[in-house]
């Protein structure tokens, strides 16, 4: 367990959360063991699915890039709520925003993240797991409370992945997560 990747994650989680009036998350360590050694294995056999538990929320992030790519809790937190942009307050049962949801489920009380690279440093897999899980049918409107605010948060693309002049309008069909394009820098001569 990364207990670095753990606080950072869980902190963003509960910076978010609280945009939304709901109470903080707590660390599980036992959740987070699980976490990491699903990440592992999908790192070390380069799928990418949720696992089939019920016991548990879970989300799920990958990044490639060039060796030594990063992902961090906080960006990882970031990315899974990005998907607010999907989410119709006040309606049930949405599509399309299922990691967004589940970051802010009201219900929601504890969580763990694993991190793991793949050999070749290239990729990076992240998993969130989370007790009591959420996405629950017809109980949206209960658990996923609107910004306080009144105002959504978009995260931006510097925000999510850490690097200026990066861009992502497209979607992975697989998981609703953003693709990013990175812009290489020219070469000084």
């Amino acid at each position: 367990m990364d207990k670095h990747f753990n606080l950072e994650c869980l902190a963003e989680h509960n910076r978010l959360r609280k945009l939304h009036g709901c109470p903080p998350l707590r660390l599980s360590r036992s959740l987070a063991k699980a976490a990491q050694k699903y990440a592992k294995v999908m790192a070390k056999e380069g799928f990418f699915e949720h696992s089939e538990c019920t016991d548990y929320g879970e989300n799920l992030i990958t990044r490639r890039g060039p060796e030594g790519v990063v992902l961090t809790g906080r960006q990882a937190a970031l990315a899974w709520y990005s998907e607010i942009s999907f989410y119709k307050f006040g309606k049930e049962n949405q599509t399309n925003c299922g990691h967004f949801t589940q970051v802010v489920w009201r219900d929601t009380h504890k969580a763990g993240f694993g991190v793991a690279r793949t050999k070749d440093g290239t990729g990076i897999y992240v998993v969130g797991r989370y007790q009591k899980p959420g996405n629950y049918l017809n109980n949206y409107c209960e658990n996923v409370p609107p910004p306080k605010s009144g105002v959504k948060y978009i995260p931006t693309n510097e925000e999510l992945t850490g690097m200026e002049g990066t861009h992502g309008n497209k979607r992975c069909r697989k998981c609703n997560s953003k693709l990013y394009f990175y812009r290489r820098r020219s070469k000084k001569r």
